[in-house]
Order: C-alpha cells, then structure tokens, then sequence
C-alpha cells in the first residue's frame, strides 16, 4: 500500500488506482501546514481555514466550502514502545464530535510516515468525506475517494482540485494514509461534507413573521 500510494504521489495525484474497483483513490500534495486562516494561506486554497483559526478550517474549492473539518488527531510520537496519538481536537461543525470512534494505525517500522484509519461509524455520526496527513515541516497529502463514475471529473481539472472534483468525493469508513517524503506524522485531519449553518436568530424570526404573513393571507382569501 504504501509503495503504492508513493506512486500516485510521485506523478502529480494525476492517477486513479481501483480500491475497490468501483472506486478510486485521490491523492493530493501541498506545502505547508493545512487549516492555516485565510489571510496566510501560502497559496493554498483548498484546505485553509476561514475566516480564521483551525475550528473553521476546511475543504475550499472556487471560494466554496466543500467540506468542514470534524476532527484532528495530532501525534506524540512513540511513548515507551507505544503509539501515542496525543491531543485531539474537534470543528466547530461538530464540537460534540466522539473522537474515539476514529482509530489511526500504522505500517510496521521506524518511520511513522503511513498507515490507515478506520472509522466506527454510527446513525448520528458525521461522514468522512476527506482525510489529512501532515508530515514534519514538509507539507501535507490531502485524500478522498471518488466513484468510477466520477473519473472524468477530476481528469485534468485544475490539479484535482476543481469544485466537481472534490464534490466528488464519497463517504468512507476506512482509509489508508502516507505523509509526503517519507517524514514522520504531525496530525491527521478529517472532514466531512458540506456543512449547513443553523440560521441565526435573526433569520429565524423573519422566517416566523413570513409564516404568520402566509397564513393571515390564507384566511383572508378564504373569507373573500
């Protein structure tokens, strides 16, 4: 896997490998750190936080958000011969968010540079749609999976980063993970999808006087 996933990196994130066959892997490589605020983005415009501060970070695409972050899960290192994922921290879309249903594991070795991640799912829970991985000071892979279907919308569009490639993305429960360059990982982030805000107080009261205003219309027709 993880050779494989080092081969899809290699050549841009421009290819597709089956995984099941109904679906593909996408792979995507950027500098820097993911969920920076909006006005440091180091010309990244996908995965950035707006206006500011990690709890708003998510997927962007065309100045539209994709996908809000649930979950990171930041990493200790190896404590005592044991796998420390350390600190976790939610999005303010799911502040209520039970990280303990995520599990990050990894491949045998020295590096802590790749693995996988499974996800417990349950009927209330948040879909995964995207995963991070962010390694040492070397940038970070962003992934999601696509439909076979879907394949001709991420063919040489905008460097997989286009709105109807990325809104292409399904949901998974599982997934694999791989930093860039081989260096140790920081943090692997997750996303979901498109995030709907409750509507503010404001909105909700205009929203009240239009119903009383449509039944006060309702009444006043049947009477004529």
């Amino acid at each position: 896997m993880k050779r494989t996933l080092a081969i899809v990196i290699a050549l841009g994130a421009a290819a597709v490998y089956a995984a099941p066959s109904s679906a593909g892997l996408l792979v995507k490589q950027f500098d820097g750190n993911d969920c920076m605020n909006a006005g440091n983005k180091n010309g990244n415009d996908t995965v950035y936080s707006s206006p500011n501060g990690f709890s708003n970070c998510g997927i962007w695409a065309g100045g539209e958000l994709v996908s809000p972050v649930i979950a990171k899960y930041e990493f200790n290192g190896d404590d005592n011969g044991g796998l420390d994922m350390g600190d976790i921290e939610t999005g303010s879309a799911y502040p209520d968010f039970d990280t303990s249903l995520i599990k990050v594991n990894f491949d045998l070795g020295p590096g802590f540079d790749s693995g996988t991640w499974s996800y417990n799912q349950g009927a209330d829970d948040p879909g995964i749609r995207f995963w991070v991985a962010k390694g040492g000071n070397q940038g970070f892979n962003l992934f999601w999976m696509i439909d076979e279907a879907d394949n001709a919308k991420c063919d040489e569009s905008d460097e997989l980063v286009s709105f109807a490639c990325l809104d292409a993305a399904q949901t998974v429960t599982s997934g694999a993970w791989e930093t860039p360059t081989e260096q140790g990982l920081s943090h692997i982030t997750f996303f979901n999808s498109a995030y709907v805000p409750v509507p503010e107080p404001g909105s909700l009261a205009l929203l009240g006087l239009g119903l009383i205003g449509l039944r006060f219309a309702r009444q006043r027709s049947k009477a004529a």
